[in-house]
């Protein structure tokens, strides 16, 4: 103010310029704080850099594949021999529960000559051995192939011991290398057959036979084998999805349905088969009391009815005073007993009934 003052004359005489005299202006007011802008910057990038993390991840993760050992199924002494003709066709070498190359029409001959006598002694015996199928998801070659029947090996003494004699025969012939399995369920010290006592034991076997069998391809092909054997969470979940979609189609086209209405219908049958039966429960009771008191009433009245003389008839007519109080309806009775003693005490009663 004081400079516009002071030199407002000598800045008007000067033609040479064009002066502007300044002046304050007020302080924008602040939108953001610096604490606010910081943290949304911050949570940006958080955003960001989780999205790239895990982005970064799907790429480079693969997923793990999953052990597989399909159970064939129980088989006969005939079953038997049909599954041991397909896996070791023209009489191949098979291994045996000593990891020994052994003829298989060796085996067949012994294995068939055991199922006889084991029938003959236990007629209850149905099946004699148990076949499963060992599968990876890999190519075929020497390497991988070897890996695979050891591992099959190896995942069957640590889980069974020696006590069972089984067969192992690779295929190589379909997209995955594969290992057939028979296990003779005769135990070969005790004679007893290889049984699960619950479902739960059994899924407890086939767990650590999978787990085993995991393991040990992770240890025999050092490390290039690595197999997962977690649940399948996504087919269960997938499962459930589409049996809830199911139960939403069907309640879409029924729109008819009211379970409000069917309820409430249940409950008024219900209610009155209840009342229906309290009624009879009633009508039964007083059609009782009133034999019971008929029966009290004419006891003492019947025809020729004398007064006892002597002590044995007193004695007589105290017994039948005994009998009729026993034989009085309570709870327990039913209501034949109560139509029979009133029939036999009078006959008043006979033409009541």
């Amino acid at each position: 103010m004081a400079l516009e003052k002071s030199y407002g004359k000598d800045f008007e005489s000067d033609e040479l310029f064009d002066y502007e005299i300044i002046k304050p202006k007020k302080t924008l007011k602040i939108q953001y704080t610096y604490a606010k802008r910081y943290c949304e910057e911050a949570e940006k990038f958080a955003k960001n850099l989780t999205q790239l993390a895990q982005e970064k991840f799907m790429r480079l993760r693969e997923p793990q594949k999953q052990v597989v050992i399909k159970n064939i199924g129980n088989m006969t002494r005939l079953h038997s021999k049909r599954a041991m003709d397909y896996i070791a066709k023209h009489g191949e070498l098979v291994r045996d529960e000593f990891f020994s190359r052994v003829n298989y029409n060796d085996i067949a001959e012994q294995w068939n000559e055991q199922f006889e006598n084991l029938l003959e002694n236990k007629s209850r015996v149905k099946n004699c051995t148990l076949h499963l199928v060992f599968s990876i998801d890999e190519n075929c070659n020497e390497k991988i192939l070897k890996a695979l029947e050891l591992s099959v090996y190896q995942t069957l003494t640590n889980t069974l011991g020696y006590d069972y004699p089984f067969i192992i025969k690779l295929h190589a012939h379909q997209n995955n290398p594969h290992a057939h399995v028979i296990i003779n369920k005769t135990n070969k010290i005790t004679n007893k057959q290889l049984r699960f006592h619950s479902k739960d034991s059994c899924k407890e076997f086939y767990h650590t036979l999978r787990e085993t069998f995991k393991n040990y391809l992770f240890a025999n092909s050092k490390g290039e084998l690595q197999y997962s054997n977690t649940p399948n969470i996504h087919k269960a979940i997938k499962s459930i999805e589409t049996e809830l979609d199911t139960l939403e189609t069907q309640a879409r086209n029924n729109k008819s349905f009211r379970h409000e209405n069917y309820f409430y219908k249940v409950l008024g049958s219900a209610t009155s088969q209840i009342e229906s039966l309290k009624k009879r429960e009633n009508a039964l009771s007083d059609h009782l009391d009133s034999l019971k008191n008929l029966l009290e009433k004419t006891h003492w009245e019947k025809e020729k009815f004398t007064p006892p003389t002597n002590e044995k008839e007193l004695n007589r007519q105290l017994k039948e005073v005994k009998w009729f109080n026993k034989e009085t309806p309570t709870s327990k009775n039913t209501y034949k007993k109560i139509q029979k003693l009133a029939v036999y005490k009078s006959p008043l009663i006979k033409d009541y009934l």
